[in-house]
């Protein structure tokens, strides 16, 4: 999965002089909202961290939780971005969404036909 930052947007909001730490990676959680403190303390999904390979764009790789829903795993809970997050540093990024249709988060699909088939 791709997912873009609203670069444009971050700087224009700052005050002159200010500058935002860069963020080089975000932490995917899937979480039901009954635990939701627990289950950040557990960690991010599996394969749920997205780095940086581009200004202001961010890859995640989201196979092993796409899998869990193909296979009938529980798809009740919500999806939470969090910025990294480590020494005491707070980090903010505005994600672009839906309405912007060549930024938009996109999920990227690649399969392997075997042999058999």
């Amino acid at each position: 999965m791709l997912i873009y930052a609203d670069s444009l947007q971050m700087k224009s909001s700052l005050p002159s002089g200010n500058i935002r730490p860069k963020v080089n990676y975000l932490q995917f959680y899937y979480l039901h909202k009954n635990n939701i403190e627990f289950e950040i303390l557990n960690g991010p999904i599996s394969g749920g961290t997205a780095y940086k390979v581009g200004p202001g764009v961010y890859s995640v790789d989201l196979t092993s939780r796409m899998n869990s829903i193909l296979t009938g795993s529980d798809n009740t809970g919500s999806y939470y971005v969090v910025p990294q997050t480590h020494s005491g540093t707070l980090y903010s990024l505005l994600l672009n969404g839906t309405t912007d249709s060549l930024r938009a988060p996109k999920i990227i699909v690649t399969s392997v036909k075997s042999k058999n088939q």
